[in-house]
């Protein structure tokens, strides 16, 4: 039996019978996260058919009519005084769980998003933005990808000029921030790289999505790549981890359809994680968080697991990897696919051709249009050579010398 086949086995061991929705972990209630989160792994394994209908019926009445949020009675669970508060849950479950579903059946919130509707004055959003703190880089990760998503869905649904206007506030912000030692947000406020690692992929979600420049993409990276353990893990300690492990691998992903630097040892490494995630599955078809630990998401009981047991929100990530990794290293036909809106899940593949080195970014599309010519190669391996950024004219005068 391969091992979506399990996967499919033990999503169906968490659906509630004679009910809609799904548990987190076998046994226990339903919650909005674990339904949220199986209806998106059976998209990605083009599973879904007319018997999920009811789940997201089920899924559509947790919608908070006053606030727009998705609320679930998970929440209830929580300790007091964590920093995942319900502010802070009511937007993850919203961006992580709920809409992506939703948008991947095809249906439409019932309600509009009343409580985010605040963030299409610029001065609201500005200075929440300026807010962030940016030395915690994994916790604003998220915060700042769900604004930036909520941005995004909007302008895409009521295609308002503001929402856009927004927009290019969001990544007016995340461009003058970026650490150039490092390509990622927060390591030079004292974050470690792990942890920025950890925060970036989360923004980069719309940058990919978006062809937006990604500034130092290089030490971006080579940060990235040095995290690996060797068992092929990416999380602090030996064994995995199903959230550090997928922010590597979606940037290296990513990356590798990009960038024309380290392509051999991305695959390796990228290699090294599928082994890894396969080696972890559990008899029951679910996967653990990491290697022999216990889970609990964001402190929500509901979502306990037993030691190295199953649930469904490490099972969610680990798919959404071995679907990453198959765009490069192409293991099986299992015809895998994403989620189709900008958020965790997703996955915009490039167009055009990869960009041999570090260029100004405002000179980015054309290098891309004149390297498919082949006029660039010495001003390109030149470039390459350079370890500062030269001011705007001298690397007009380099690009001219092609």
């Amino acid at each position: 039996m391969n091992w979506k086949t399990r996967v499919l086995e033990y999503i169906n061991s968490l659906r509630i019978k004679d009910d809609a929705g799904f548990a987190s972990v076998e046994g226990k209630r339903r919650t909005v996260y674990g339904t949220g989160y199986a209806l998106q792994t059976l998209h990605f394994l083009n599973a879904l058919d007319d018997s999920h209908n009811n789940d997201l019926d089920w899924l559509l009445d947790c919608q908070d009519a006053e606030t727009g949020w998705f609320v679930g009675d998970e929440f209830s669970t929580i300790p007091k005084g964590q920093q995942h508060d319900i502010s802070h849950l009511s937007l993850h479950l919203t961006c992580s769980s709920a809409l992506p579903a939703i948008d991947n059946m095809g249906a439409r919130p019932t309600h509009p998003f009343r409580s985010f509707e605040r963030f299409l004055d610029r001065s609201h959003l500005l200075q929440w933005l300026n807010e962030r703190d940016l030395s915690n880089p994994w916790y604003e990760g998220n915060n700042l990808l769900f604004v930036g998503q909520l941005i995004d869905w909007h302008q895409r649904i009521e295609e308002g000029k503001e929402w856009k206007e927004r927009l290019r506030d969001w990544f007016d912000f995340h461009d003058q921030h970026f650490d150039i030692e490092t390509g990622m947000w927060g390591t030079d406020e004292g974050a470690s790289t792990r942890a920025a690692m950890c925060g970036a992929y989360h923004q980069l979600i719309l940058y990919w999505h978006h062809s937006h420049p990604v500034r130092h993409w290089q030490r971006l990276i080579d940060c990235t790549l040095s995290l690996q353990h060797a068992d092929g893990g990416f999380s602090e300690t030996l064994g995995g981890g199903a959230c550090e492990d997928i922010d590597a691998i979606d940037i290296l992903v990513n990356c590798y359809h990009r960038f024309d630097y380290r392509r051999s040892e991305i695959r390796d490494a990228l290699l090294a994680a599928r082994r890894l995630i396969l080696s972890i599955q559990n008899s029951d078809g679910g996967f653990p968080y990491k290697r022999g630990a216990t889970n609990v998401h964001m402190g929500m009981k509901d979502t306990r697991t037993s030691r190295g047991g199953s649930g469904i929100f490490p099972t969610w990530f680990r798919v959404h990897a071995l679907a990453l990794i198959d765009r490069v290293v192409q293991q099986e036909n299992f015809g895998m696919q994403f989620n189709n809106s900008v958020c965790m899940g997703g996955y915009c593949q490039p167009e055009g051709e990869l960009l041999p080195c570090s260029v100004s970014l405002s000179e980015q599309e054309r290098l891309r249009r004149r390297v498919r010519n082949n006029k660039l190669t010495r001003a390109v391996k030149e470039y390459s050579k350079l370890t500062v950024k030269l001011p705007f004219r001298a690397v007009k005068r380099l690009l001219a010398t092609g």
